[in-house]
C-alpha cells in the first residue's frame, strides 16, 4: 500500500509539473493565431514589423508568462486597430 500511494504521489507531481508548460502552449498558439490574422490582413508585410516578429515567434518558446501576455495583447491591438479603419 505504501508503494502505491508513493507511486500515485510521483505521477502527481509529474502532472502537476505538466501543467505550466500546458498553459505556455496555449498562450503561444494563441499570440501565434494572433500573428496569422496579421499576416491575412497584409499588415505584417511592412519592412521592420515583419523583422520584428519573425524574431519574435523564433523566441516566443523562451518567454515569460508575462511576457507572452504583454505580445498577445499587442497583437491583438494592431489586428483591432487595423480593422476598426
Amino acid at each position: 500500500l505504501k508503494l502505491k500511494e508513493d507511486e500515485l504521489l510521483k505521477r502527481k507531481k509529474e502532472l502537476e509539473g505538466f501543467m505550466p508548460k500546458l498553459i505556455k502552449k496555449k498562450k503561444v498558439k494563441e499570440l501565434l493565431s494572433w500573428v496569422a490574422k496579421l499576416v491575412q490582413g497584409g499588415i505584417i508585410h511592412e519592412g521592420k514589423m515583419r523583422s520584428q516578429y519573425v524574431v519574435l515567434l523564433k523566441v516566443a518558446d523562451d518567454f515569460s508568462d508575462d511576457k507572452l501576455d504583454y505580445h498577445i495583447n499587442n497583437t491583438k491591438k494592431l489586428v483591432t486597430k487595423r480593422y476598426q479603419r
